[in-house]
């Protein structure tokens, strides 16, 4: 296997879609979309829940119909990403 660093913090949720992109959260804040081909960077990032008790984002899910993500965090909000 090949090990990656891929966010400052527990990850919370990994996604995958097409078997070649992953989504991955954390308490970091961060949302970030890879490309599983090459991991050595995210093709894209965003910021998703403010931390709260050194947590951030609780949960995250890809919803491949409406070509959207999910994030749901430690702030209590929900926020819904289109791509």
């Amino acid at each position: 296997y090949n090990p990656i660093s891929a966010h400052d913090d527990a990850i919370t949720s990994l996604n995958i879609f097409d078997d070649l992109y992953l989504f991955s959260t954390s308490h970091d804040s961060k949302i970030k979309l890879w490309d599983i081909r090459d991991l050595s960077q995210p093709l894209e990032e965003a910021l998703g829940s403010q931390k709260k008790w050194d947590e951030a984002i609780c949960d995250g899910i890809f919803i491949p119909s409406k070509m959207s993500f999910v994030s749901a965090g430690a702030d209590s909000i929900v926020r819904i990403f289109k791509l």
